[in-house]
């Protein structure tokens, strides 16, 4: 775990079948931590217990994540490939979101409130085939943070048995999608493509 004000850079290395149990099944981020991460492949990294199954990122962390492939990572909780909470920030850029599981936010998820809402900033992203046991196929996005996508695409995400095939936000403060491809998506229960919920 990488905590403090640490300021850390990774590029072009692998994170592979790693595991934990209460959260962060590659890596995770706490108190203030600084992680800039490149070119990198994480795969089939998983939890016993906990979120984040490659990533947690928590209080007041900020993951920067770049070209890089996040893949087949497990979360029997929330967040198969990313959890982010308590006023943690993501920058996530061109990076491929593929096979990731969770019981809800199949790639990622984000939750918090007030002083401790997440930011999330998204750019040129592929989440695909990422599943969800219940909702939020690809993201799930609760609290009062915010979420940013931008030239991101969603393709064949599952939420099996809830909501929101591809994302799944509710309670957020502001979210905005702006030139995305929603595509092939499914929810078990209502919004395919997206779930926006105000309660």
């Amino acid at each position: 775990a990488a905590t403090g004000a640490l300021t850390m850079g990774i590029a072009g290395s692998s994170f592979l079948g790693n595991s934990a149990d209460s959260g962060g099944g590659a890596i995770r981020l706490i108190g203030g931590a600084v992680l800039t991460m490149s070119g990198t492949l994480l795969s089939g990294n998983s939890l016993t217990g906990g979120s984040g199954g490659a990533f947690l990122v928590e209080v007041g962390a900020i993951l920067n994540l770049k070209s890089s492939t996040v893949s087949g990572n497990f979360s029997p909780n929330v967040g198969g490939a990313i959890e982010a909470n308590t006023a943690a920030v993501l920058h996530l850029t061109g990076n491929k979101f593929t096979e990731n599981r969770a019981s809800n936010g199949g790639a990622l998820s984000m939750a918090g409130v007030a002083a401790n809402s997440v930011a999330a900033i998204l750019s040129g992203n592929l989440f695909q085939a990422n599943f969800a046991s219940n909702r939020g196929g690809a993201i799930q996005a609760t609290g009062d943070g915010f979420l940013t996508s931008k030239s991101d695409k969603f393709i064949g995400n599952v939420a099996v048995t809830g909501q929101g095939g591809g994302v799944y936000l509710i309670n957020t403060g502001t979210s905005t999608v702006t030139s995305a491809l929603f595509q092939g998506n499914v929810a078990g229960s209502s919004g395919g493509g997206i779930l926006v919920s105000g309660t």
